[in-house]
């Protein structure tokens, strides 16, 4: 691949030493992502504590965290981490107002999240089913909150 010639016959050099800068900026930025994400939900465990101890936290403030996590999960691509923070959104922005979080679902979310690790990112069997089963949830508390 020393030269490589274009539709308009004009001349490409490959360039190795740029492929290598390249690749490592992309590493670079791949494991700040990682760091970023991992932070966004450290953040989260004061809350999954307060949980385990009965307290309901707030709901505007959880579903900020949980937006921010999506977020940076949606840049990396992450899939399982995306579909529990989508799941989690859902639940908070679509449960009436009247009607008090459940700790359960909150904490499943939770467990899930904090546990990504055995979440395979490109979905395999098991990773599916924990998510499906998240959304199932969800969909299950919304339609019998109404």
């Amino acid at each position: 691949m020393a030269k490589i010639r274009t539709v308009k016959k004009g001349e490409y050099i490959f360039d190795k030493t740029r492929l290598t800068k390249m690749t490592s900026i992309i590493e670079k930025n791949q494991t700040v992502c990682l760091d970023t994400l991992n932070q966004k939900i450290r953040e989260l465990e004061p809350i999954y504590e307060d949980l385990r101890k009965g307290k309901i936290p707030s709901r505007a403030p959880l579903l900020d965290k949980i937006q921010h996590v999506n977020a940076v999960s949606k840049t990396l691509d992450h899939i399982p981490v995306s579909r529990i923070t989508n799941s989690l959104q859902n639940y908070l922005k679509h449960l009436p107002a009247s009607t008090e979080l459940a700790s359960s679902i909150l904490i499943t979310h939770f467990d899930a999240l904090f546990n990504r690790e055995t979440l395979n990112v490109k979905l395999d069997p098991p990773t599916k089913m924990v998510l499906t089963a998240l959304e199932a949830l969800t969909d299950h508390a919304l339609l019998t909150s109404s």
